[in-house]
């Protein structure tokens, strides 16, 4: 029985030693092929210390921006200007475009023209753009929105042109036009499968480098015959933060 114990151990101590013996030379042909392979080489480079913030790009704090297009009114360069001057220390803004004087037909040439004018004008300056459509900023859609959403087909497919042509400047998309503040909720015209139809048609518009954000990918995914992808992501909004999903829609 002794000489059993003392082959068993024996055999114990052999495979330990083994085990050991690889790891010890896998590491070691590690590091050999590393220092073959890899040339380091060193710049020491000089840096001031600073107070300043970093103005790092698609991050941060934002402001929202509020337009409401319409045929009597004009869009105004001036007033980004002025905005630039009292915020010149974030990275992103939320562009809001109100469409609500169109929701009973097209948009007007002279309403595109303004659109373009807005997204040209930001376009310019070192903000990216959080964008949304919607026909209300108060939380009353559903005196504003068109009663027929062919309406807003219409109305996607008119500014997708205009979306594209900026799309460098663009950070993300959000929404796809209804609901209240454009945020997708509480609209009379949304069902399950009104909210996929919308989505999907919004994202065969606009540039394939936009992610499209939406309030419940979940019905989307749930109703689209095409893979949905989506990844939560949390964006500081006014005084609170609301989650929103980005999509990419294969």
């Amino acid at each position: 029985m002794a000489g059993k114990i003392k082959k068993k151990h024996r055999g114990l101590r052999f495979l330990c030693g083994l085990i050991l013996f690889l790891i010890a030379l896998s590491v070691i042909g590690t590091v050999f092929l590393l220092r073959r392979n890899v040339t380091a080489t060193f710049t020491p480079v000089d840096y001031a210390e600073s107070n300043e913030t970093l103005a790092n790009p698609y991050t941060g704090w934002y402001h929202t921006y509020e337009y409401e297009i319409s045929d009597e009114t004009s869009f105004d360069p001036s007033t980004v200007d002025y905005a630039l001057v009292l915020d010149n220390s974030t990275r992103l803004c939320l562009v809001r475009i109100n469409l609500k004087n169109y929701a009973a037909g097209a948009i007007s040439d002279h309403g595109l023209a303004d659109i373009r004018a807005i997204l040209s004008t930001w376009a310019a300056t070192d903000k990216q753009m959080i964008l949304r459509f919607c026909y209300d900023t108060t939380g009353d859609n559903s005196i504003s929105e068109p009663s027929d959403l062919t309406t807003v087909y219409r109305h996607m497919e008119q500014v997708s042109d205009i979306i594209n042509d900026y799309a460098a400047h663009i950070y993300q998309l959000q929404g796809i036009f209804v609901g209240a503040q454009g945020e997708t909720l509480s609209s009379p015209s949304l069902t399950d499968a009104t909210l996929a139809d919308l989505t999907d048609y919004y994202a065969s518009l606009t540039d394939k480098s936009l992610y499209l954000a939406c309030t419940m990918p979940g019905n989307i995914c749930r109703r689209l015959d095409r893979p949905v992808y989506h990844r939560p992501f949390l964006l500081p909004t006014r005084p609170f933060s609301t989650v929103w999903d980005f999509l990419t829609i294969a």
